[in-house]
């Protein structure tokens, strides 16, 4: 369920259940450079060796230790692994031997996740997070190689991309993304769809579609705006620079950029703290702010009176103000 603007009769705006406008696109995602079968595969550049002429990062060998991260379902063969902890659902991405690289089976089982979890009062807010070497380095290019099936297939594929990152930006839930490693074109576009975002300061982000004949999707033409306006954005997709986390954090896009080890820990410290938030209030949030940017003072003036007023009608309400004066924490229901 999503919240969509909507004229009143008498001219006012209200806020009500419906599909989000998320554009969509029908071309390519980011991607990775390919290789020719059977050739060993390259490992991913330390810091200080990636050469900027290079519009992406190849997946590599991973050794045991980049397994750790992975969930205690290790060992599953589905490319989502999911975790919860109270109020917290971790959705880690699981193609380690690709780099997380996105497939039309990635996509539709994190939608499938992001799905269930949508209705269900017990999860307040979400993380996406993928091993330690990448977050996602974008589609498979491999897979790219060997041809996608014709023109319906790849409908069907960008459908599934657009699909998941509406999901993420409409999903009246707090989204955190917890980058521990790379994330590169359609992995970037994952990360920016979600509402907070944590990287590791050395890691690699860029959007190097332009350079590769190819578009971006996902809705970052206008999250990149939203987040750094038209300047940067403009800088960030016709150069494709390539960025460290620390980068990335200075110019706006994400709001942590920590020592890799502390990424997976911060994250779950924001989800936690968005999960003891008000669902009610969370989801008015969320939808308005998605769209304040496109509507005039007056439309969000009266969006903003009728949230209020559906909070202060809530049970919510009254629990936040009873731990107020109590002096503790509330325990918020949704109602």
């Amino acid at each position: 369920m999503v919240l969509r603007l909507r004229r009143g009769r008498v001219g006012r705006c209200r806020l009500l259940i419906w599909p989000h406008p998320v554009s969509r696109l029908d071309g390519a995602f980011c991607v990775h450079n390919d290789r020719i079968p059977g050739d060993s595969v390259a490992p991913v550049p330390s810091e200080g060796e990636v050469d900027q002429s290079h519009f992406s990062i190849d997946a590599g060998d991973f050794s045991e230790s980049d397994t750790d991260t992975l969930m205690d379902d290790h060992l599953s063969d589905s490319p989502v692994l999911v975790s919860r902890d109270g109020f917290v659902v971790t959705l880690q991405l699981n193609r380690p031997e690709r780099m997380n690289a996105v497939s039309l089976d990635l996509y539709r089982a994190l939608e499938r996740e992001l799905s269930k979890h949508a209705g269900d009062p017990e999860v307040r807010a979400l993380i996406i997070t993928g091993s330690e070497r990448a977050f996602c380095v974008g589609a498979d290019l491999n897979a790219h190689a060997r041809g996608t099936g014709g023109e319906d297939a790849r409908k069907v594929y960008v459908e599934a991309a657009q699909t998941v990152n509406r999901r993420i930006q409409t999903i009246p839930k707090i989204v955190v993304a917890a980058a521990t490693g790379h994330a590169i074109g359609a992995g970037f576009e994952l990360l920016i769809a979600c509402d907070l975002s944590v990287v590791s300061e050395d890691a690699k982000y860029r959007f190097p579609e332009l350079g590769l004949g190819t578009f971006v999707g996902g809705g970052v033409t206008r999250g990149l705006l939203q987040r750094v306006g038209r300047g940067r954005t403009n800088e960030l997709l016709f150069l494709c620079p390539m960025l460290t986390g620390r980068e990335a954090f200075e110019a706006g896009l994400v709001n942590r950029a920590v020592p890799a080890s502390e990424v997976l820990e911060t994250a779950k410290t924001f989800a936690r703290e968005a999960a003891a938030r008000a669902p009610i209030s969370v989801a008015r949030a969320k939808a308005l702010l998605s769209q304040a940017g496109q509507l005039s003072l007056d439309d969000v003036l009266d969006l903003e009176s009728d949230a209020l007023l559906a909070c202060m009608n809530s049970t919510d309400w009254a629990e936040g103000l009873a731990a107020f004066h109590e002096k503790r924490e509330p325990r918020f229901r949704g109602e």
